[in-house]
């Protein structure tokens, strides 16, 4: 498999108790990554932890683009986090998953958090959140994810932000123009930083191989 391109970006203390987790997995045509955001001013490390952990791994494990399949990761995620709760201390957090297998992609996202797709460096589309889901608040989730897409031929890119304290609203102009110009991810994310800082979030940039026929071989 050609290597894929990823780079993250925090605006954060390494050490923060705020700060946003990634998570990576990879096996086979089965690619999981992953953002988690404490929501709500809780104290949300561990749930973070296991959001981005369990949610990737679960993936990977059992590759499936149906509904079903990407709404039990959530479902099994927000019940492991929502049985962490203890007395007057709030456990919740907020996700963005998105995964991908052989030449398709999905993404899954709750709360304040965004991912941003881009076909030859310009964008095809925007996810569409559940800003009023948050993991852990409640056993059962009430949300609806976007179907599966498949992978345009060319360069795929993905931009996935979460830990804004507000709406996310970023320049589709800078981004683009940051992606062009750029050779990997790392680039990319170097090019866009004082946009993320304006917006006050943190990203995980991640760019695929060049697709033609197949994405994987």
């Amino acid at each position: 498999m050609a290597d894929i391109s990823i780079k993250h970006y925090s605006r954060y203390d390494c050490k923060s108790p705020e700060n946003v987790l990634f998570g990576v997995r990879r096996r086979g045509a089965a690619s999981a990554f992953a953002a988690a955001y404490p929501a709500d001013n809780s104290r949300g490390t561990s749930a973070c932890e296991r959001a981005v952990t369990v949610g990737t791994e679960s993936f990977v494990q059992r590759p499936s683009m149906r509904d079903e399949a990407v709404e039990a990761i959530t479902g099994f995620v927000n019940e492991g986090i929502y049985g962490m709760q203890e007395p007057g201390k709030s456990i919740f957090c907020s996700t963005a998953a998105l995964y991908i297998f052989r030449n398709k992609a999905r993404w899954a996202v709750t709360g304040n958090a965004k991912i941003y797709y881009f076909s030859d460096g310009k964008l095809q589309s925007v996810s569409e959140g559940n800003e009023d889901v948050t993991l852990g608040k409640r056993l059962n989730l009430h949300c609806k994810f976007e179907p599966a897409f498949d992978l345009q031929k060319g360069v795929n890119s993905f931009l996935i932000i979460s830990g804004a304290d507000n709406i996310i609203d970023l320049q589709i102009s800078v981004l683009e123009d940051g992606l062009a110009a750029s050779s990997d991810a790392e680039e990319w994310v170097g090019r866009i930083s004082s946009e993320l800082e304006k917006q006050r979030c943190s990203a995980l940039a991640v760019i695929l191989p060049k697709k033609k026929f197949r994405l994987f071989g």
